[in-house]
């Protein structure tokens, strides 16, 4: 999202992008609704 260079302990799916950690928490915020 941010477009940083990271490293995840799965395989990024097609379908799934991937988020570097702080993004990662920004995304799980904004779909719960905070």
């Amino acid at each position: 999202d941010c477009g940083a260079a990271t490293q995840v302990p799965f395989k990024p799916r097609n379908d799934r992008p991937v988020y570097c950690s702080d993004c990662y928490q920004n995304h799980r915020m904004a779909q719960s609704g905070y």
